[in-house]
């Protein structure tokens, strides 16, 4: 019953979740004001009773900015029996802004309806000339701005003036709306400007096109760009889901596979012919596997590559770190590596990317060649090319899993779980839709511990050293990398042989490789002195961000910390919690010196580093997931395939709503608000995941309580129906003890007869 009842259960709950995190937060009725506004009117503040004065309600609901002091540069002004108003003096600032966040919908039309006063004004510089009051979007500075702007107020005006203007929005979720007096590059000296009110309603289109004509109807452009959309929620869903529903088809799919492994005597078992051909003929399990992986892949990359042709790159299908990959792509095959950082000094490229996207770059120039190839199709060539190294890499990662699995267990079930990692919808929605250089990384990260698996200390290090040249992600292996290196050093010594050399060899010998990969793209700082400048390039990459969280639902996110400032004390806790997590991981590598057991510890500290430390993007879980499914697949322990399975359904979401949904503007990501819940219930419920998979974990590692996958003997359809059956009698067994309890209570109630009294 359970095994019916807790994928339904759970399927249920995810998409109940979703929906309850991804709804929208636009005002859809017409004429209601979205401005967070005072009792009476915008800025109608009152003392109080908890001694909270009006200023400080202003910056309760405006964000407040100048050039100078903002509350002197702002004020509520007590206005008597009539509501209160806002006054705004630059004379010592030389510009102010109040801007408010506001949630639109996207494709509509809306009025934007302001009194105000003025006083006089006049240059604040006088080299520039000034701009004076007006009403604007943070996101883009050119709107309602400019001569043919009727809105914009540069004139003195003694009595109330209203000021109206429509607008439009196109792809446009949410935006920024400024009351601008002034600005940073335009300052203006004015002693006294008031609002009194101000107000933005949806209308319908034909009021802002009647009226729109006279008093201005202008468009607010997008400044999010990239694949993002409301109605990607269904891919969002679908995927989430989907994750769901495949870790349960392919978890019977092992569970039939495992009757013809595991034999007992007496029992018949019906024969699969799939399973029977797949067995009897050598290569058809990996053609199956690399084909529904590839096939998935160059659908996804090749639609995404006919509609972005059809299109720009700041509009639709590309994400922000692709955009920027594309764009260095095209100058390394123009320029080279030699005057890249020229060009892109803050450039957070690896040595082994840059090449990576030379190469990308190359091919879009050939392209570029061909007659009628416009600037677009080139671009568009690029980012797919970039692609298609993600994807090939992938399809190394299922040709490893398989190779490892079917060591263990046989062509049947490394066909079925290398099929299944082919068709997780994390793993290929970043390497075939994103277009991220980490599947480049997992590969050569997997390919190492496959060495390490074979005891092939040289593959090891060569392939661990390639990942390091790709992203920073890498390192999380380092130390589980260091500790194999420790035990073959420390068993060559013991064995009194020459084993230990190449080890030494290799991990110095890197550091000199490093060097020369990295020196013709800094040659000219080198040239210029800065001698050992790869070497700090790389720590500051590595530094990256110095954020707590980037957008991932992991508990920093949880607790309020995303895109926040990492202070020099969260550092310091984080190294203290980073060296006791290795120390325990440590002590349980050496104390078994199993190999499988060390792809697992590194698959479990990535988890936990995602989690629990700083600096943490969606993407960052990656690197664990092909190690724990290899672990999974090897271990059979089916409370880790569970938690696994959960673990890429919550990834997916997390991604998908970043590059779906989130976007990115022209300064990057586009940080997630905490306005819709979704850090808290995803947070909650991978901290939920990464607490249960740590004490699975400690049993399959420690106590050996390893909890088996079913052994499906009997065709599905039976198994159906057994389990239906199962369900039925467990209800009627229910039934008949409540009616027994009833029965109990009924007779309890009831006076006995037999019972003596007292006369």
């Amino acid at each position: 019953m359970k095994r019916i009842i807790l994928p339904v259960f759970l399927i249920v709950l995810f998409s109940i979740l979703i929906f309850s995190g991804c709804k929208s937060n636009a005002v859809s009725e017409y004429n209601v004001n979205v401005l967070k506004s005072g009792e009476r009117s915008a800025f109608d503040y009152t003392e109080s009773s908890d001694g909270g004065d009006t200023f400080s309600q202003l910056q309760s609901m405006w964000s407040l900015q100048s050039g100078g002091v903002v509350s002197s540069t702002f004020s509520i002004v007590d206005n008597g029996s009539s509501p209160n108003y806002l006054k705004i003096d630059t004379q010592a600032a030389g510009y102010a802004i109040a801007s408010q966040k506001l949630f639109l919908k996207p494709y509509s039309y809306y009025k934007v309806q302001y009194t105000y006063t003025s006083a006089s004004m006049s240059k604040y510089d006088d080299n520039k000339d000034y701009v004076g009051l007006y009403v604007g979007f943070i996101e883009n500075p050119d709107f309602n701005i400019g001569s043919d702007k009727a809105t914009v107020e540069r004139n003195a005006k003694q009595s109330q003036t209203e000021g109206i203007f429509y607008f439009h929005t196109e792809n446009v979720r949410e935006a920024t709306l400024a009351i601008n007096l002034g600005t940073e590059d335009n300052p203006v000296t004015c002693s006294n400007v008031t609002l009194q009110d101000i107000s933005l309603v949806r209308v319908t289109a034909q009021e802002a096109g009647e009226n729109g004509e006279i008093l201005g109807l202008y468009t607010l452009y997008s400044t999010v760009f990239g694949e993002s959309s409301q109605l990607n929620l269904v891919y969002l869903i679908l995927g989430g889901i989907g994750s769901l529903l495949l870790g349960y088809i392919f978890y019977m799919l092992r569970a039939r596979s495992l009757a013809s492994e595991v034999n007992v005597e007496g029992v018949l078992i019906k024969e699969n012919k799939l399973f029977k051909a797949i067995s009897n003929k050598r290569r058809l399990g990996i053609i199956i596997a690399l084909s529904t992986a590839v096939i998935i892949r160059l659908v996804i990359t090749l639609t995404i590559a006919i509609i972005s042709g059809a299109d720009t790159i700041k509009t639709v299908y590309f994400g922000f770190d692709l955009a920027n990959n594309v764009a260095y792509a095209s100058f390394l095959a123009d320029h080279g590596p030699i005057y890249f950082l020229d060009k892109f000094a803050d450039s957070s490229l690896l040595p082994g990317a840059t090449y990576i996207l030379s190469l990308a770059g190359l091919f879009g120039r050939g392209v570029a060649q061909i007659p009628g190839i416009t600037i677009l199709d080139k671009t568009v060539a690029i980012a797919t090319t970039i692609k298609l190294f993600g994807v090939i890499a992938d399809l190394g990662v299922v040709a490893l899993i398989f190779s490892i699995i079917r060591k263990k267990h046989g062509v049947t079930a490394a066909t079925v779980m290398a099929s299944f990692y082919g068709v997780i919808p994390f793993v290929f929605f970043i390497s075939s839709s994103v277009g991220s250089l980490e599947s480049i990384t997992v590969f050569f990260v997997v390919a190492a511990f496959y060495c390490v698996i074979n005891k092939n200390y040289i593959g090891m290090a060569v392939f661990y050293f390639l990942s390091v040249l790709i992203t920073p992600q890498a390192l999380l292996a380092m130390p589980f990398v260091l500790m194999y290196t420790v035990i073959v050093v420390y068993q060559a010594i013991k064995e009194r042989s020459y084993a230990w050399i190449p080890p030494v060899v290799a991990t110095v010998l890197g550091f000199f490789v490093y060097y020369a990969i990295s020196s013709p793209i800094y040659l000219h700082k080198i040239e210029a002195g800065t001698v050992f400048i790869a070497f700090t390039a790389f720590l500051s990459i590595v530094k990256g961000m110095n954020v707590y969280t980037a957008n991932a639902f992991n508990f920093q996110g949880l607790i309020g910390n995303n895109f926040k400032a990492v202070s020099t004390e969260s550092t310091f806790v984080t190294i203290l919690f980073l060296a006791f997590i290795i120390s325990i991981l440590a002590f349980a590598y050496f104390k078994t010196k199993n190999r499988l057991t060390l792809v697992m510890l590194t698959a479990a500290f990535a988890i936990v580093y995602w989690y629990f430390c700083n600096n943490s993007q969606p993407n960052s879980i990656l690197l664990a997931i092909p190690l724990l499914f290899i672990y999974v697949s090897i271990s059979k322990d089916k409370r880790l395939f569970f938690i696994f399975v959960c673990l890429i359904a919550l990834a997916f979401v997390n991604s998908a709503y970043l590059y779906l949904i989130a976007g990115y503007n022209l300064g990057g990501v586009t940080q997630i608000p905490y306005t819709i819940p979704l850090f808290y219930i995803f947070g909650s419920i991978n901290l939920v995941l990464v607490i249960v998979y740590i004490i699975f974990a400690y049993d399959t590692v420690a106590t050996k309580k390893a909890r088996h996958h079913l052994i499906l003997r009997v065709s599905y359809f039976q198994y159906v129906k057994s389990v239906a059956q199962n369900i039925i009698i467990a209800i009627k067994n229910f039934g008949f003890k409540i009616q027994a309890l009833t029965t109990a209570v009924i007779q309890s109630m009831k006076p006995d007869k037999n019972a003596k009294t007292d006369d």
